[in-house]
C-alpha cells in the first residue's frame, strides 16, 4: 500500500527522494512489525528513516544520509554515540556476561554516584524505559496520596502506558477541548474510557489551567 504525504511541500518531496532505501525497509518490516517500528513515537508519515550507524553527535541512515542527532535517543545518549569510555566499559562487561537476569552489586555503585551528584535524591530505582519510570512514579504517588487522579501536559509524551498516552496530539480540533479546559482524549484505541477519565490534561506553563484542573479533584 502506497502511503501518501499529507503535504506537497518541496521539503517533503526531497525527503521521499533521499530516503528510498528507508521506504524499502519500511515496506518489508511493516509486514512483520506493526507500523514498522517497535515504539510508536518513532513512527511518522509517510515512513521513518532507518538508521545503521552513529558516531558522536551524528547518525547515518540506510541511504547514507548524515544527520545531527538532536534527540540522542530521548536523552539516553547524552554522551554521544560510540563514546570511547562507554564502549570500553561495555566491552569489559560483555566479557562477564550479556544479561545476567539477577541483581548486580554494581547498581549500588551507580546509585551512590547519582546521589553524590544530586544530593536531594534519597532513594531511586532504575528502569529500562521512560514508560516504566512514569508508570512506577504514578503508582508510588497514588500509594502515598491515596488519590487516583493524575495531571499531565497537553501535547507532551510521558510514556506509552494507558494513563499517559492521552492528549499527546489530538487529531481533530474538536478533540482538544477549549482553551481554558483542554479535553482528555485517548491517543489510541484499546485504552479504556474509565482509565482516560483518571487523567486530567493542562496546558504547559499555564498556572491558571493547572489550578482549574486541580480544583476538579
Amino acid at each position: 500500500m502506497k502511503r501518501e504525504l499529507s503535504s506537497n511541500l518541496p521539503e517533503a518531496e526531497e525527503y521521499l527522494k533521499r530516503t528510498r532505501k528507508s521506504e524499502e525497509v519500511f515496506r518489508e518490516v511493516s509486514g512483520l512489525i506493526p507500523g514498522g517500528v517497535n515504539s510508536a513515537i518513532q513512527f511518522f508519515e509517510p515512513y521513518p528513516v532507518y538508521g545503521v550507524r552513529g558516531w558522536g553527535s551524528r547518525l547515518w541512515d540506510v541511504d547514507g544520509n548524515e544527520y545531527i542527532d538532536f534527540c540522542l535517543s530521548y536523552g539516553a545518549m547524552t554522551a554521544g554515540h560510540c563514546n570511547p569510555k562507554i564502549v570500553e566499559a561495555l566491552r569489559k562487561q560483555l566479557e562477564d556476561g550479556t544479561l545476567l537476569g539477577v541483581p548486580s552489586p554494581r547498581v549500588g555503585d551507580l546509585a551512590k554516584e547519582i546521589m553524590r551528584r544530586v544530593p536531594c535524591v534519597e532513594m531511586l530505582r532504575f528502569t529500562n524505559s521512560g514508560t516504566e519510570a512514569t508508570m512506577h512514579a504514578i503508582r508510588l504517588a497514588r500509594a502515598v496520596t491515596r488519590r487516583n487522579m493524575i495531571v499531565k501536559m497537553e501535547g507532551a509524551y510521558h510514556g506509552a502506558h494507558d494513563y499517559l498516552l492521552v492528549s499527546d496530539k489530538p487529531s481533530r480540533m474538536v478533540l482538544m477541548g477549549s482553551v481554558k479546559n483542554p479535553a482528555t482524549t485517548a491517543d489510541s484505541l484499546g485504552i479504556p474510557e474509565e482509565v482516560v477519565k483518571l487523567t486530567l490534561v493542562v496546558h504547559f506553563n499555564d498556572a491558571d489551567c493547572l489550578e482549574r484542573a486541580l480544583k476538579k479533584t
